[in-house]
């Protein structure tokens, strides 16, 4: 008996022996084959993860999905409903641990139930201008009325636009029908782009919330670009200043810059030129006039400024001064010459003389008129499709004066010193009006909106902080209640 109970015991670690070798061996080449499919994922990934907000779990770092609790009040709920809000307006951070890699090939939604009437905005890396930038994740849907909806999203337009136009074509039925009219005019196509070009009327403003645009799309290639033509300006812009220019080939730029010397320190500007995704394609130096007292003494400089192969297209053109020189923006740009019958300003124009001014909208869109320095008193008129006169009186010094200008106008300022700023574009002349875009890319109040359902990134666009943990990072009023969050990852 001893010695078959010897064999036995023998025999039961020879095979313990092995299962041991073979489980050693078996779980370093399982680890190292997950590790392997986790980041090559031969056959695809998708899995949704949902973080209950105004649980006791959602701040627990343990968690794929948790909040920053210094930036959310404390849990509230009522019933079985839980929530909790941001805090004093600030940016708030929801973090999560992806388990696989988060690069290019990699596409996030994320879906919030939430209840708030108003925009949130979530901040979301793009990689085509290498800047952070906030996306809207719905607009104020209350002042807009549903026009077709789509498996993702959903095109909306507002409220005014509809009015805007019964009043425009002069309808004969009550304008309170307008919605159905317009309901019946866009008809169903199956892609999104292809029913808005096909749907939308061109040059309206057109909003996407909830996603990164790629404007490229919309660029509008008819613009009147004459070739061989060099545009004189005759201007004297006090300060920072864009343009948006149609170029082909090359740039042929000539600014007189005249630095008025009313504060210590350089008056330097930097001239930039980038195409419409943000790509710096060109920049040079305009340098200070060797004078950096505050004598108020005047030494104009003129200089040039080149570049050549170019694609053909629209540019951003600005003319920035480069801060940290002295305490304010110093200078006056006058006679710009540059090589196209295509140049307007963006948003803003300061004009220490008198100006001439075109722009256009097929929207009434507000425009405001800075009154700051004594002694300009004047009155601006407006004459086009609109014909008023806008009366700047000493009463008026360090005020903004507001008005709504739609359709063609011609805008004339005869004394200057007036800072103008809108969400139009403006023109030197008619002739040198244009549209950058097929539309209007705006965010904040569009005439027409595409929201989608869920925040649509891929892995590259999404934020990190200097740990290169990711997050996102949303806004809004302390109204907002969140109370659940989707988090979907796809390869």
């Amino acid at each position: 008996m001893g010695v078959r109970k010897s064999i036995i015991k023998f025999s039961f670690n020879k095979q313990s022996k092995i299962f041991r070798n073979i489980i050693s061996i078996l779980i370093p080449l399982f680890i190292l084959g997950y590790i392997i499919y986790m980041n090559w994922l031969p056959c695809g990934y998708a899995k949704t993860f949902m973080l209950d907000v105004g649980s006791e779990e959602d701040i627990l770092t343990g968690n794929f999905m948790y909040l920053d609790n210094k930036g959310f009040t404390p849990r509230q709920s009522y019933g079985v409903d839980t929530w909790r809000s941001p805090l004093f307006e600030k940016p708030v951070k929801i973090f999560f641990k992806p388990p696989i890699l988060l690069d290019k090939d990699v596409n996030l939604s994320l879906s919030i139930d939430m209840t708030n009437n108003d925009t949130v905005y979530i901040k979301v890396f793009n990689p085509s201008i290498n800047k952070t930038e906030w996306i809207p994740y719905y607009p104020a849907i209350n002042d807009y009325v549903k026009l077709k909806e789509f498996n993702d999203s959903t095109v909306f337009v507002k409220r005014e636009w509809l009015e805007f136009k019964c009043h425009r074509l002069n309808m004969k039925e009550d304008c309170s029908n307008i919605e159905n009219y317009y309901k019946e005019f866009f008809s169903d196509e199956e892609y999104l782009k292809l029913w808005i070009e096909k749907n939308i009327p061109p040059f309206n403003s057109l909003g996407f919330f909830a996603r990164i645009i790629n404007k490229s799309k919309y660029i509008n290639k008819d613009v009147g670009f004459k070739e061989k033509i060099i545009t004189d300006i005759n201007v004297s812009l006090r300060g920072t200043h864009k343009f948006y220019v149609y170029l082909k080939d090359k740039l042929y730029l000539s600014l007189t810059k005249e630095d008025l010397n009313s504060y210590y320190g350089e008056d330097s500007v930097s001239i930039e030129l980038r195409d419409l995704q943000g790509k710096l394609v060109y920049s040079s130096i305009f340098k200070d006039d060797g004078i950096i007292d505050d004598s108020r003494m005047k030494k104009p400089q003129t200089e040039i400024f080149e570049t050549a192969g170019l694609k053909e297209g629209t540019y951003v053109l600005s003319i920035n001064f480069i801060r940290g020189g002295n305490d304010g923006e110093d200078f006056i740009i006058r006679n710009i010459k540059i090589n196209t019958n295509k140049i307007m300003t963006i948003d803003r124009v300061l004009n220490t003389e008198s100006l001439s001014l075109y722009t256009e909208s097929l929207m009434p869109e507000q425009v405001s008129f800075y009154y700051w320095h004594k002694g300009k008193e004047q009155n601006i008129t407006v004459s086009g499709e609109q014909n008023l006169t806008i009366q700047l009186t000493q009463e008026d010094i360090s005020r903004q004066i507001h008005c709504n200008l739609g359709g063609k106008n011609h805008l004339y300022l005869p004394k200057g010193y007036v800072e103008i700023k809108s969400n139009l574009n403006w023109a030197f002349n008619e002739e040198n009006y244009f549209y950058p875009y097929s539309y209007k890319l705006n965010q904040k109040v569009p005439s027409f909106a595409v929201a989608y359902k869920s925040l649509f990134i891929s892995g590259d666009e999404i934020t990190r902080d200097q740990e290169y943990n990711p997050y996102f990072e949303i806004k809004s009023n302390p109204s907002l209640e969140i109370h659940k969050l989707w988090l979907t990852l796809e390869t």
